[in-house]
């Protein structure tokens, strides 16, 4: 997120230690800049609902792929030794999130500690996001940077690491689509970024297909259930039908037995089976 040029910078000069410690009792965030603290203005509505658009993204396609990252809105990240920014989005490492967690102090990755993924929205100050913290993020080795330029250009430009230090630049316009190198398989096009559609409504969406597709999975499963019991019916009648055809053979086999046994009584007493 880039500073509005009214913005006025609180011209006291401090450490990175000192500025995690500070708190001047207002709502007030600011980054730090070369030991100046910048205050960061409120974003507009637009610039929020963006930023809420692609978190939900990205936390959704982590969740699907089991993937060791968290998603957070505007949290921190030490970029020199006297500087910190506030992106738009960052990317974590679940572990160093968890960490923070317990160490209950500022939610800000320092230098040396890995930053996966940052995203910043362009504002009034557009510049810093192009040259400054471009020029920071690739400084601090964060693999993949993505600035989503809305206001003034309608593009998004997307920057890769290729090798240890050096960012290699892509310029994507409406019709082309974001590639996400950190993120492998997550695809967005850049028209659905630059005027995106509300996170609660694609949330609803797919709240409904899944519901959608419970009740056919349980209807197939009746359905398979119905087959299955019809099949059982159908084998239960076999079984019945093969054990009465069993029966009326073990009959005629004892009838048979009995009229061989009354032949040989007839013979022993000198008649045939004729009654001659």
């Amino acid at each position: 997120m880039s500073r509005a040029p009214s913005a006025p910078s609180v011209e006291r000069r401090m450490s990175f230690e000192e500025y995690l410690r500070f708190d001047d009792g207002t709502d007030t965030r600011y980054e730090l800049v070369r030991g100046v603290l910048v205050p960061m203005p409120t974003a507009t509505a637009a610039h929020e609902l963006l930023i809420s658009f692609l978190a939900a993204m990205m936390m959704r396609f982590i969740a699907a792929h089991n993937l060791p990252y968290v998603v957070r809105v505007n949290a921190g990240v030490q970029t020199g030794e006297d500087t910190s920014r506030l992106p738009d989005i960052a990317m974590y490492d679940r572990h160093d999130w968890e960490r923070l967690l317990k160490q209950g102090g500022p939610a800000v990755l320092r230098l040396g500690e890995p930053m996966r993924l940052v995203v910043e929205v362009t504002s009034e100050n557009w510049k810093d996001d192009y040259y400054d913290k471009r020029a920071e993020y690739e400084q601090r080795r964060i693999p993949e940077y993505w600035i989503v330029d809305g206001r003034r250009k309608q593009v998004v430009a997307l920057y890769l690491a290729e090798d240890a230090s050096t960012y290699q630049e892509q310029v994507l316009q409406p019709g082309d689509v974001l590639a996400s190198r950190v993120l492998a398989g997550l695809t967005l096009p850049v028209e659905t970024i630059l005027a995106p559609p509300m996170p609660e409504d694609i949330m609803r969406e797919e709240l409904q297909r899944l519901s959608q597709a419970a009740r056919e999975a349980v209807l197939a499963q009746e359905r398979i259930e119905a087959e299955r019991q019809r099949a059982e019916a159908e084998r239960q009648r076999a079984e019945a039908e093969h054990e009465r055809a069993e029966a009326e053979r073990q009959r005629a086999e004892a009838a048979e037995a009995r009229l061989q046994r009354l032949a040989a009584r007839l013979r022993e007493l000198g008649l045939d089976a004729n009654g001659t």
